[in-house]
Order: C-alpha cells, then sequence, then structure tokens
C-alpha cells in the first residue's frame, strides 16, 4: 500500500538518508528534544539522538508540545510534555525515545493532547 503523508508534515528528499532533526524555539516542557532542559533556543540546534544515531524520517509531526517523529522502519519516536500520557512511552520527556508498539506505523499525527498512529494491515 502507497504511504500518504500529509504535504506539511513531508521532510524535503535531501534529508532522507541518515537525516538530522535540528530545533527552534521554546523548550519550556521538553518539547526540544535536546536530552537537557532548555528553555528557548533561536537558533538551529541538532537534535542530539539524530545525530549519535542517524535514522531515515518519514514524517514528523507537533503537538501542542510534544513531536512525534515515524522513522523508515514504521517506528515512532516521541519526545515532549506527557501530560495524559501523549508521548505513549515512559521515560525522560527530553529526548527522542522510541514508542513501545508491536505493529510497522504507516501514519502518525499529533493534536493539542494526543498522538495517533495507523498501523499496517496484514
Amino acid at each position: 500500500m502507497k504511504k500518504v503523508v500529509p504535504e506539511e508534515t513531508k521532510v524535503p528528499e535531501e534529508t532522507q538518508s541518515g537525516d538530522i532533526v535540528h530545533i527552534i524555539g521554546s523548550g519550556e516542557c521538553d518539547q526540544l528534544g535536546l536530552g537537557v532542559d532548555k528553555p528557548l533556543t533561536a537558533r538551529p540546534l541538532k537534535i542530539p539522538y539524530f545525530v549519535n544515531a542517524p535514522i531515515e524520517i518519514q514524517s514528523i509531526s507537533c503537538g501542542g508540545m510534544h513531536t512525534a517523529v515515524l522513522t523508515g522502519s514504521g517506528s515512532v519516536l516521541t519526545w515532549g510534555c506527557n501530560d495524559e500520557g501523549v508521548l505513549g512511552r515512559d521515560g525522560p520527556e527530553n529526548e527522542p525515545i522510541e514508542v513501545p508498539l508491536s505493529d510497522p506505523i504507516r501514519l502518525v499525527a499529533t493534536g493539542d493532547s494526543h498522538t495517533i498512529v495507523v498501523t499496517q494491515s496484514d
């Protein structure tokens, strides 16, 4: 089945092999994913997770105070504010961590206080 990704979340083709994610803005709720508490960055910073273990990124979705990344292997990484369990996993909020899902993911989207995924059918 063809992968459908909304235009606003597509990552440019030139970044899709060993992708490095850069972040800019407010980190008041750990949504920068830098692994340290940093309240603000006005200049792009590389998220260390993606520098240390480059992966293929299919899409990125940003919620109110959290972010979800869909990888080329069908896993989802989340970081940011985990109120209401929006990250779908335990562990530090300020760094990308894989969500424990048993099925490969086709799509991921975020809202203000939720994350939704679509799994591949058998």
